[in-house]
């Protein structure tokens, strides 16, 4: 996510404005910063994007697996199908690539404690 947004996904996720100082900081980016094992804060060329560290894009994947498996009859999927469900389901494509990972097989291996 492009820095610049973060605060109008939070507003429109929480429907509240993101007030810094409850969490006892005056700049997002300290804010963002002080939870590195949730949050990266990248920087590509002039503009700042936000990322979730791979422990927690997986966590969030695992979430979304179980959330997937349960919705299909008796809570099987084939592999072939998965991509085709989960944009069906999520509403947008899956990428094997932002997980490091070029096969379903091989993502599936990353997830062998959900599926």
């Amino acid at each position: 996510m492009p820095f610049n947004k973060f605060i109008p996904c939070y507003h429109h996720h929480f429907g509240r404005q993101c007030k810094l100082a409850y969490y006892g900081f005056t700049k997002l980016v300290e804010l963002l910063e002080a939870i590195p094992e949730i949050l990266q804060v990248l920087e590509c060329g002039e503009e700042k994007i936000l990322t979730l560290t791979e422990v927690e894009r997986f966590k969030a994947l695992a979430a979304q697996f179980v959330k997937l498996l349960r919705s299909q009859k008796d809570n099987c999927l084939m592999m072939t199908d998965l991509l085709t469900e989960y944009a069906k389901t999520f509403g947008y494509t899956f990428r094997l690539q932002d997980y490091n990972v070029s096969s379903v097989s091989a993502l599936t291996q990353k997830l062998c404690h959900v599926v």
